[in-house]
């Protein structure tokens, strides 16, 4: 074992387990902020729609974390509108919405977290009782 691993040196993380040693970038607590830039809003997707494509696909999405997996959803932004595609290896969701996303001009893809597609459907059903 590497009695140094996990030592700070010029913006590297450097951590070492005999007889793999592994270097990764990092950034100063003070300098993290100023690296997030906000970026221009791409297009607004209604809250119901991204939600029921939601919950049709979320069953798909591997539970199983003692491998490494992506345990996620692709969301797929196009002008004539979104597709989302989930897969654990055994089954396949994917479902196509057509509805007009104004500005944008290329397609655009996103890797979804099962935990954050998970807050969205919760938020959806907190607006969902407080409209009732």
């Amino acid at each position: 074992m590497c009695s140094e691993a996990g030592r700070k040196s010029l913006g590297q993380l450097e951590f070492a387990v005999a007889p793999v040693h592994a270097s990764r970038g990092i950034v100063a607590r003070e300098a993290f902020r100023s690296c997030l830039k906000c970026r221009e809003v791409l297009a607004q997707i209604p809250l119901s729609v991204l939600a029921q494509m939601i919950s049709n696909t979320i069953f798909a999405i591997s539970a199983e974390e003692s491998r490494f997996t992506l345990n996620g959803a692709l969301l797929i932004l196009k002008e004539t509108g979104l597709v989302m595609v989930a897969t654990d290896g055994h089954r396949l969701a994917m479902v196509e919405k057509n509805i007009p996303l104004a500005g944008l001009t290329a397609v655009y893809r996103a890797l979804l977290p099962k935990k954050a597609m998970s807050e969205i459907l919760k938020t959806g059903q907190r607006r969902c009782n407080e409209a009732d």
